[in-house]
């Protein structure tokens, strides 16, 4: 299984630009507190480490240690980054073939949900798929009601 919030931190090489949109998605009062925006991101950037659970809560802690900027949750526009910069994700079955594939996936009591699913066999919106467990650990999506759908 795969932390979502380790797929924050992925694609290093555009961990400034993230940055940069976030921290352009901050209040005005708390923005222009961190004016050149792109001069602190690029700071930001060299200094920042996952110190903590989720990457938007290392980034407050970091503003916060490094600026005296205290952000909540709230304050974070997160819809302002646009979808190159959020990992997209594609569970494949067995021959290879796409199962569910998105940029907003997430597993809770072994299904997989997405908002976003493409690829052959489309779903609904959030609708979920069973992780069945295999020998030795493994895990697979089933179809609801219809188990033998997917190879083993």
């Amino acid at each position: 299984a795969v932390d979502p919030e380790v797929l924050e931190w992925l694609v290093p090489g555009l961990l400034q630009e993230k940055i940069t949109f976030l921290l352009r998605s901050l209040p005005k009062t708390l923005r222009k507190q961190l004016i050149p925006v792109p001069g602190t991101a690029r700071a930001i950037t060299a200094g920042l480490t996952p110190s903590h659970d989720t990457f938007l809560e290392s980034l407050e802690v970091f503003l916060l240690e490094h600026y005296g900027l205290k952000v909540r949750r709230a304050d974070w526009g997160r819809e302002a980054v646009p979808d190159y910069l959020r990992m997209r994700i594609d569970i494949q079955g067995t021959g290879g073939e796409s199962l569910a594939a998105g940029r907003n996936l997430s597993v809770r009591d072994g299904r997989v949900l997405s908002r976003e699913i493409t690829g052959p066999g489309r779903r609904a919106a959030n609708s979920p798929r069973k992780i069945k467990r295999m020998p030795g650990g493994l895990r697979r999506p089933t179809h609801p009601g219809n188990e033998k759908s997917l190879p083993a």
